[in-house]
């Protein structure tokens, strides 16, 4: 096995972020987002992995390995983040039309808002991860769910999307022309577009999902 380690020329006490960026990785964001976590019904820290012999080979003294296997039932930590989205856009929908303050996370994902999830379709474009991560939230809240995917997308990867209850929806072109279909489609319909490409115009979702 070949190891390269690449350490940032610049210290990391030297580097600031620009305030668009610090908008993202705000600390309090950060705690906002971790204790909507906690409120998931499946949620439990990962475990860490002491990999002694790859810290030697690198001449570091400790690398742990994040795993990410044992988290139920997507399996990655790309699990989280389009769940997440939906989860606060889903929040907002609800206050909008109740007039009232924003649910819980936990309240999402014991369904006591299953009437007002299945007038409120939520769409994205996906290669595979991001697709499930939507489509395993939107069944939990009891949205509708439509997954857009460019015509290379696998059959594997489309059945493990599908399984999640979301409608796949084949675009004959690429990454880009299914993006451009599955926002028009939402502007035309009512639809809310959670993607995880930012364009002109759109980054909240973005953002979130980072």
């Amino acid at each position: 096995m070949i190891v390269r380690h690449f350490e940032h020329a610049i210290p990391a006490e030297r580097r600031a972020f620009a305030p668009r960026h610090a908008e993202s990785l705000d600390p309090v964001a950060s705690t906002e987002v971790r204790t909507a976590l906690r409120q998931w019904p499946m949620y439990a820290p990962t475990p860490l992995h002491d990999l002694s012999k790859l810290a030697h080979a690198l001449g570091v003294g400790r690398v742990w390995a994040k795993d990410e296997s044992r988290r139920e039932p997507l399996r990655s930590f790309k699990g989280l983040g389009g769940a997440y989205a939906l989860a606060e856009a889903f929040r907002e929908h609800v206050a909008s039309i109740s007039g009232g303050p924003s649910p819980s996370h936990e309240s999402l994902w014991r369904g006591e808002h299953a009437a007002a999830a299945r007038e409120y379709t939520v769409c994205a474009v996906t290669d595979g991860n991001h697709g499930r991560s939507l489509a395993w939230a939107a069944q939990a809240f009891g949205a509708p769910c439509r997954i857009y995917v460019p015509k290379a997308v696998s059959v594997t990867r489309r059945a493990l999307i599908a399984e999640f209850g979301a409608t796949i929806v084949e675009v004959d072109g690429n990454y880009e022309a299914a993006l451009a279909k599955a926002h028009a489609d939402a502007a035309a319909h009512g639809w809310t577009l959670i993607q995880d490409t930012s364009f002109e115009g759109y980054t909240k979702h973005c953002q979130r999902i980072m």
